[in-house]
């Protein structure tokens, strides 16, 4: 059962990476990212600047609510609790990790996030410590990674 829902997870994640790999790459692509760096010159050069960023924010809630499907599903239960402070932060450092306007990143900054508490595992650390352990590592990987790549791993852009 958990086999299958893992392969039904990465076919998703196969197909997002793909669908938005095509939209970046694409002329809606090339507006969007124009909006993003000065919506005045976008708008000047006729893009209907509020209708684009209407169009983005909708399709990142349909894949959000696609993600909300798979983990309410492998849950079994809805609560808001599991969308806290602590996970908010936690997919910021995945971005940040990674870098910002990269498709690439994102995926390889969420990789390395999602296995630091599993390497703190098995390096024999003990139960007590490992979460106090993982944020200290989070902190000292943004801490590394705004000193020198401000841009994230894979990231076009400097935050």
């Amino acid at each position: 059962e958990k086999p299958l829902f893992l392969l039904l997870v990465l076919v998703a994640l196969a197909f997002t990476y793909f669908f938005f790999r095509h939209i970046t790459r694409s002329p809606y692509g090339t507006i969007i990212k124009s909006i993003r760096e000065n919506p005045t010159v976008a708008s000047v050069n006729g893009h209907p600047v509020t209708s684009y960023q209407r169009s983005v924010f909708v399709t990142g809630a349909i894949f959000a609510a696609l993600a909300g499907a798979f983990i309410a599903t492998f849950l079994t239960y809805i609560d808001p609790k599991l969308f806290d402070l602590n996970a908010s932060i936690l997919i910021f450092i995945m971005v940040i990790l990674g870098g910002m306007g990269n498709l690439k990143g994102s995926i390889v900054g969420a990789a390395i996030i999602i296995l630091i508490p599993e390497i703190l595992r098995f390096a024999g650390f003990p139960d007590s410590i490992i979460g106090e352990l993982q944020q200290i590592t989070y902190g000292l990987i943004l801490i590394v990674l705004m000193f020198f790549r401000p841009e994230g791993l894979f990231g076009e852009y400097k935050i």
